[in-house]
């Protein structure tokens, strides 16, 4: 059960410098950056960075809940280093955390809420979940960016920036994951998961759906000519 006394605290999951800034591992940053922007507060300011959150922060409010953005600043395989700090400092518990990452295994413009569940092959949340006391009970939003095609490995396809045709509906995936986002708040991870995993965040991608039987199949009724069965002959008439 969430904390209504702590705030809410969603981390985003990337590898500081501008040489990651654009990559697919990233795509965690730039869902933090867009929630950042999207809920700003009039008095407040961007990302604060401090040292001894090993991390960039900003306070905010997101639909009338107050809200921790954290981006660590530690590597990717030391985000939980950062986060441990956060949430010592603030007092959060782990029922109020949701982390944002990027998954592989679903395809771009897919994503996915998740209550629980280990870390899979993402070093990242292996490392939040070994600060977290070990605890699997960590929620989580995955948002996909494909398998790596080909040959390619994986290491090299996540830190890679998204292809030309990815970057052009960034835009629309990144406001559409902070709607997602926004619901978990408002409600919780299950409801989160049951109005977004499934869905396609980006209308262009989303696979037309089969078209129906044509009415010429429907009213075709009639039971086909059975044909001699392969491999037979018919027996002549015996001989007078």
């Amino acid at each position: 059960m969430r904390d209504d006394d702590a705030p809410l605290l969603i981390v985003g999951l990337g590898n500081p410098g501008a040489q990651y800034a654009q990559t697919r591992h990233n795509i965690g940053f730039m869902c933090l950056d867009a929630l950042e922007m999207h809920y700003r507060l009039p008095s407040g300011g961007s990302w604060n960075p401090e040292k001894k959150f090993q991390g960039e922060y900003v306070k905010t409010n997101i639909e009338g809940r107050p809200t921790i953005l954290l981006k660590p600043q530690t590597y990717m395989n030391l985000s939980g280093e950062s986060l441990q700090q956060v949430m010592q400092f603030f007092k959060i518990p782990a029922d109020n955390l949701l982390v944002v990452y990027d998954d592989t295994a679903l395809a771009f413009g897919r994503v996915r809420f998740r209550a629980q569940g280990s870390a899979g092959s993402h070093n990242g949340m292996k490392s939040i979940l070994q600060h977290c006391d070990g605890t699997h009970a960590i929620a989580r939003f995955r948002i996909g960016i494909d398998e790596p095609p080909g040959v390619i490995a994986q290491k090299n396809y996540v830190l890679a920036p998204f292809t030309t045709m990815e970057r052009t509906y960034l835009d629309e995936l990144l406001d559409n994951c902070c709607r997602a986002v926004a619901h978990w708040v408002t409600h919780d991870t299950a409801q989160a998961a049951n109005a977004f995993n499934g869905q396609w965040l980006i209308a262009d991608l989303e696979p037309l759906p089969p078209p129906p039987p044509t009415a010429e199949a429907d009213s075709d009724t009639s039971t086909p000519a059975q044909e001699p069965l392969s491999g037979t002959e018919e027996t002549p008439a015996p001989s007078p």
